[in-house]
């Protein structure tokens, strides 16, 4: 896979412990905390919109309802599909650029970032591109 314009790609920036473990390949995976921003950009667009309509914009309902996965399923939520998830070192120009190889909700390590006892969007990673 090439790095072209047509491509859809995750821009997510990282410190630089986290960016040396995903360089290094000792971290395949990357964690963000639920939210309402991380929401929208791992979400369908519509399926986001549709929620917060939905849930007449109360955020905690959202969150409670993107965490459930017997919720999303009957809600019919999709995740957003990307080709690569594009890491900046920081906000410096360093970049390096990764497969996307999906979006999940769980708990993840704590040795690569996760909290303890709090579920996270858990985005997995592939190769190197």
């Amino acid at each position: 896979m090439t790095k072209e314009k047509s491509q859809s790609i995750l821009h997510l920036v990282l410190k630089r412990k986290w960016w040396d473990m995903i360089e290094s390949g000792e971290k395949p995976d990357e964690y963000r905390d639920i939210t309402s921003l991380y929401c929208s950009r791992l979400l369908v667009k519509g399926d986001w919109i549709y929620l917060k309509q939905y849930f007449e914009y109360d955020e905690e309902k959202i969150l409670n309802a993107v965490k459930s996965d017997a919720q999303r399923a009957h809600m019919n939520i999709r995740w957003q599909h990307y080709d690569a998830v594009c890491f900046h070192r920081g906000y410096t120009n360093a970049t390096m650029l990764y497969e996307f190889k999906g979006t999940s909700i769980g708990y993840g390590n704590p040795d690569w970032g996760a909290p303890k006892e709090k579920e996270v969007f858990i985005i997995k990673l592939g190769k190197r591109i």
